[in-house]
């Protein structure tokens, strides 16, 4: 469900900027696509569900993305609130990473801890 909601806010993002480019001459289409879109992202299949995961066991610690605008990362943590998803290290976001560092922490239902940074 979660990914849905991301995947929508994804392809009303492109809408927008797609309304008002700000691609460089220069820039290849592919680095202008957001890491945030609807073929990047996709729920697990029923079969895998029942393992369990923990992000301090051995191998992925937690999943960050680019979001792209600040104003993107209030979007997402906006809609996480409405959601009662839980927001991490809520005393010290939007800047858990560091001063120079926007971004929301929150985890996904199988408590995989995911990050949605800005530029």
């Amino acid at each position: 469900e979660l990914a849905q909601e991301l995947e929508a806010e994804a392809e009303e993002l492109e809408r927008q900027k797609k309304a008002s480019p700000s691609q460089t001459p220069n820039q290849p289409e592919s680095e202008s696509k957001p890491l945030i879109s609807p073929e990047r992202l996709k729920q697990v299949e029923d079969e895998y569900i029942k393992y369990e995961y923990h992000r301090k066991h051995t191998g992925l610690n937690h999943l960050a993305f680019h979001g792209g605008s600040r104003e993107f990362v209030d979007t997402i943590t906006l809609r996480l609130k409405e959601k009662n998803v839980t927001i991490l290290y809520l005393d010290k976001h939007p800047y858990a990473g560091g001063i120079d560092y926007y971004a929301v922490f929150f985890e996904d239902p199988n408590r995989i801890k995911v990050e949605i940074c800005a530029n």
